[in-house]
């Protein structure tokens, strides 16, 4: 085994400090964890670039963005699976029978899953709804799912892998149908709460958190549209349209919570029948559709070459990245665990800076503790 060196603390905080004297993001959460015993967890910089900002802790709570695609709606359908409620080879207009583009293509919920559906990446829906005339989400969530029912397939479904938000948009509207919940107290009840995790959570704009439990969130994006900083309410724009709860993006969680997520998808992968995840699905959502077509499995991102894990990780590893610079990698061969929480979009969504420093901290971070692919 490696051994590590003893001013640890120190080269990992010169890494993170570097990263926020150069505008990748004013503060982060770092943790790092080989299954149950954490490694590493600290925390770097402030809220904001500002001189008096509060300091970020290890355990402030970050918008994860699309992190909850897999900690909510891929959970959810999993879940749901399991109960019989669905299955990978749905139709999805079994649930949403106004949905234009599933009667044309025989859309399942295993293209929506996969990124396969035929649906474009991303639309800016909330561009076309007035923030300041939504009635808490409601009506712009209504407007919202009227546009997405009508989109037409950009390719046939199946055919090739496109990373599709619009996608998962489908499959939290689906999970609602079939359980008649909403998607954020179907998350609590079904998800979060049965994980004891704790500070993770949807927060729907006409049951937002207060403003000293906002002020203890990292905030986002000084918002042209919104007019406003964006500080315990979602930072993508559709999902806000959404009413602040949708599938492709919406939780706040902390590296804390999201250890203990992933300690519960090792152990069930590793057979463990006692947890939430049955291990026979849990490994079927693990495994890359098609490698030659894109890195992603069920719901679940892969290492792919040239990306944000530096090339660290066994082949066997899952994970997600968020729009607002988080990151969660799971290695299932080695039980390495590598959550990085950041405020990468403030003060302005254009900084795309983490894209580079992510694969960098990740080469770093093996060399310092000695991880190495298989």
């Amino acid at each position: 085994m490696t051994e590590r060196p003893t001013n640890l603390s120190d080269l990992v905080a010169r890494v993170m400090d570097q990263a926020i004297a150069a505008g990748v993001f004013p503060g982060a959460a770092l943790l790092v964890a080989n299954g149950s015993s954490i490694e590493f967890s600290a925390a770097y910089g402030r809220m904001t670039y500002e001189q008096h900002a509060p300091a970020v802790r290890p355990d402030t709570p970050f918008d994860i963005a699309s992190i909850s695609k897999v900690v909510a709606t891929t959970s959810l359908v999993q879940l749901q699976i399991q109960q019989a409620r669905l299955m990978l080879d749905t139709p999805v207009t079994d649930w949403i029978p106004e949905f234009k583009l599933g009667h044309q293509a025989g859309l399942m919920i295993w293209h929506l899953l996969s990124h396969r559906s035929g649906l474009i990446d991303w639309k800016p829906y909330y561009e076309q709804i007035n923030p300041a005339a939504m009635d808490h989400g409601i009506r712009g969530r209504q407007r919202l799912e009227q546009l997405l029912f009508q989109e037409s397939a950009s390719y046939a479904p199946g055919s090739k892998a496109l990373y599709s938000d619009l996608g998962f948009m489908l499959l939290g509207l689906v999970l609602e149908r079939v359980t008649q919940t909403p998607l954020d107290r179907l998350s609590e009840s079904a998800v979060f709460a049965p994980l004891g995790l704790m500070n993770t959570r949807f927060y729907r704009l006409d049951d937002a958190c207060d403003w000293h439990d906002a002020l203890q969130i990292a905030p986002t994006e000084e918002c042209s549209w919104r007019k406003t900083r964006i500080q315990g309410v979602v930072q993508d724009k559709n999902c806000f349209t959404m009413g602040g709860v949708a599938g492709h993006a919406g939780c706040f969680s902390n590296t804390i919570d999201l250890h203990r997520f992933a300690l519960d998808i090792l152990s069930s992968f590793r057979g463990n029948r006692n947890l939430l995840f049955h291990p026979s699905l849990l490994q079927q959502f693990t495994i890359p559709i098609d490698t030659h077509t894109g890195s992603h499995a069920l719901g679940w991102d892969t290492p792919s070459s040239n990306g944000s894990t530096g090339g660290i990780f066994s082949p066997n590893t899952i994970g997600h990245l968020g729009f607002t610079g988080c990151s969660l990698w799971i290695d299932l061969s080695g039980d390495w665990i590598i959550i990085l929480l950041t405020n990468s979009t403030y003060p302005f969504e254009t900084n795309r800076a983490i894209k580079t420093f992510r694969p960098r901290l990740h080469q770093a971070l093996a060399q310092l503790f000695g991880i190495r692919s298989h």
